[in-house]
């Protein structure tokens, strides 16, 4: 690790590694800063569409949003309706046709006299501070940068590379807020593949909105980020000066995209979402919460030791998830667990509780390193007995297009929840690996006694029959040897099929995998 050479590799792979996650952290702190945002004093009138069993007063209620159309119809539905504000938190804000989409309808809000505010972090802004500058531009629209790199243009890699302590530390974050009553998070960002919309790739996400009691919380969350010392104005990083005339240019090719965008596949999905169909019928149907808990990292995480955990909430969680009795189920797409997790599945076991872990095959996976740090754990934990399922690359369809003649080649795991039992579920930005519990910042929230859990583990259990993922398990090799290797097991063609090796992964990722186990980097990934 001393080594200089051997130091550049790691810290060059690391930087790969950025699109991947993060894990939790401790309870809600105080307010910090001056709040920018205007909340309504009374309740906005779209929300008479949400059909809360809770009161907003006394609880919190939750619409899931496993469906990528839904997804993004949910957020459209919002921006649209929003009458005071919006605050926008990303780690990734793409600039394809989707996220074109959404700055369309954000600065149609704005024009609507809605206050925006934007927080992205900077890994993905490379080459786009134009962009940014018009955008911002906007009277009503205010835009930061989280954790950005000062070099704008020349030598921006090369200061990543030389200042990863720093750099290579991100926020992770996703978090959307309208009028301070109704919140989005979860595991997406802005971009083709999260929402469908990308031939080639699309995520098998999640997230999850938010009505009642908890939405403050994820309003003082955002507010937190926005007032931190790392979230640094537009104006003080990009120095550019915006001619009307060019300003009107950004406002017509937006204009031009979005009716590109009223043509497309995802447009389609929207209108025919199911999210889109409750709305037309009045009533969008809420889960009820016994209880909702937020959970996060603070800002100053991404400049701390990354062993100082005063700044994580992964004690916390710790508390609010201890006790298991029955189950537990873990979906995290980069899963890397920590020798206490090890020691907590271990003991699980030891009480006939059962674990299931499901995570991306390296077929499936966007991030082709971190199965080489997950690999080297498949072996102990199916030997102590939890149950491990990897997505298959090409199973997953939803309801919207198995009628399409179009859909993506590859899909990757890209969701994060945790379900304890029937009784609690976790779900936000976290993954469980090192990046997620050392470097990056995180939003997780904790929901309690909900009718959704059930809902929600019923479904996760359907899909885990073989058609969509592979189950493995521990077999010997042969009927002359003791020796037990690792098999994957899926249904094909109706018939059960079984490999003995990483299966549909090519050559080049499984040789790749091989070369990057031999490398001291599993604290990165």
């Amino acid at each position: 690790m001393s080594h200089p050479v051997l130091k550049l590799i790691i810290l060059f792979f690391s930087l790969l590694l950025l699109f991947g996650c993060q894990e939790v952290r401790q309870p809600l702190p105080a307010r910090t800063g001056t709040d920018t945002t205007i909340v309504p004093s009374q309740i906005p009138a779209w929300m008479k569409v949400f059909k809360n069993p809770i009161p907003l007063h006394r609880g919190s209620s939750f619409y899931s949003l496993d469906d990528p159309f839904d997804a993004f119809a949910a957020r459209l539905y919002l921006i649209d309706h929003a009458t005071t504000s919006i605050d926008v938190q990303y780690y990734i804000y793409k600039n394809d046709l989707t996220a074109a989409e959404f700055t369309y309808r954000l600065l149609q809000a704005a024009e609507r006299g809605v206050k925006v505010r934007l927080l992205v972090d900077d890994l993905s802004t490379s080459g786009r501070d134009r962009d940014i500058a018009y955008l911002a531009a906007h009277p009503n629209i205010d835009i930061k940068l989280f954790n950005p790199n000062h070099f704008r243009t020349l030598f921006r890699n090369m200061a990543m590379l030389l200042d990863v302590n720093t750099l290579g530390k991100r926020m992770h974050n996703k978090t959307f807020t309208v009028d301070g009553y109704a919140s989005i998070l979860g595991g997406r960002n802005i971009g083709d593949e999260y929402f469908a919309a990308n031939n080639d790739m699309q995520f098998v996400d999640y997230d999850i909105l938010a009505v009642g009691k908890i939405v403050p919380k994820v309003y003082r969350s955002f507010d937190i980020y926005w007032n931190s010392p790392l979230a640094v104005s537009y104006e003080k990083l990009i120095k550019k000066h915006i001619e009307p005339e060019i300003y009107k240019k950004t406002i017509a090719h937006l204009t031009q995209l979005h009716r590109v965008f009223e043509k497309s596949r995802l447009a389609s999905g929207v209108a025919h979402s199911t999210f889109m169909q409750d709305t037309r019928r009045g009533s969008i149907p809420l889960y009820g919460a016994q209880n909702a808990a937020l959970y996060f990292d603070l800002p100053k995480k991404v400049v701390s030791d990354q062993n100082d955990d005063t700044t994580h909430l992964s004690k916390s969680l710790k508390g609010a998830i201890a006790q298991v009795h029955h189950e537990l189920i873990v979906i995290s797409p980069y899963f890397i667990p920590s020798p206490e997790m090890m020691k907590s599945f271990q003991k699980l076991r030891e009480r006939n509780v059962t674990v299931i872990v499901v995570t991306n095959s390296l077929a499936s996976t966007d991030v082709p390193l971190v199965y080489s740090g997950y690999r080297k754990y498949i072996k102990p934990l199916l030997k102590m007995g939890v149950e491990l399922y990897e997505l298959k690359p090409s199973a997953h369809r939803t309801g919207n297009q198995k009628k399409k003649k179009k859909s993506s080649d590859r899909f990757s795991l890209h969701s994060k929840i945790l379900l304890v039992d029937t009784s609690r579920m976790l779900v936000g930005s976290a993954n469980i690996d090192p990046r997620s519990d050392k470097l990056n910042t995180e939003v997780l929230m904790l929901i309690q006694g909900s009718p959704l859990i059930p809902h929600l583990k019923k479904g996760i259990k359907a899909v885990l029959n073989g058609h969509y993922f592979y189950r493995l398990t521990l077999q010997t090799s042969s009927r002359h040897s003791k020796r037990k290797s690792v098999v994957w097991t899926a249904k094909e063609a109706g018939k059960e099929k079984h490999y003995r090796s990483i299966p549909k992964a090519g050559t080049g990722r499984r040789i790749g995998t091989d070369l990057f186990s031999l490398l001291p980097i599993e604290g990165y990934l």
